[in-house]
């Protein structure tokens, strides 16, 4: 074989290795990351009220005493104990939950009586959350990207939280 032709080898043989070694690093990390975050949307997503995350923000309500993360559709009536999982506890009976959901996140607030707390706070996508008050007088959560804000604070009304929303 001529200095040339093993010199055209070993540098095909050298990017086929190369292409196979990433071409495996890359499926590997793709993986990884598809079961951290999961598959993400490619349509505007509904929230369990109906509304899309790009429409604008409106407070929803969770009813007291019903368990969080019961599915959406299924009967909250009395029924059989289920064995195949275990079930949160219901909330107890003074406390109030509701769910401010915007484009730019959402936020939790919760009731006993006068006393407001922060019950959970996210950030969607591109947005970054600061929190500022968290009770139990009143509670502040500002929502800030590349060119917008959004501050959401909330204050027990009649041992209800009630949102107020201001966006630059």
């Amino acid at each position: 074989m001529t200095r040339y032709r093993r010199f055209a080898l070993g540098t095909v043989v050298w990017v086929l290795v190369v292409t196979a070694g990433a071409t495996l690093v890359w499926t590997v990390i793709s993986d990884a990351g598809a079961e951290v975050a999961g598959e993400l949307p490619t349509t505007p997503v509904a929230s369990t009220d109906g509304q899309r995350a790009s429409d604008p923000p409106t407070p929803t309500a969770t009813a007291t005493g019903t368990p969080t993360g019961t599915p959406t559709g299924t009967a909250t009536g009395p029924s059989a104990p289920s064995t195949s999982a275990p079930q949160e506890p219901a909330q107890p009976a003074d406390l109030v939950r509701r769910t401010w959901r915007g484009a730019a996140g959402f936020v939790v607030a919760e009731c006993r009586g006068a006393a407001i707390s922060l019950g959970a706070a996210q950030p969607n996508s591109g947005w970054w959350i600061e929190v500022d008050h968290t009770g139990p007088d009143d509670l502040r959560v500002e929502f800030e990207n590349d060119g917008a804000r959004v501050r959401v604070e909330a204050s027990c009304v009649g041992g209800t939280p009630s949102f107020a929303v201001d966006s630059d």
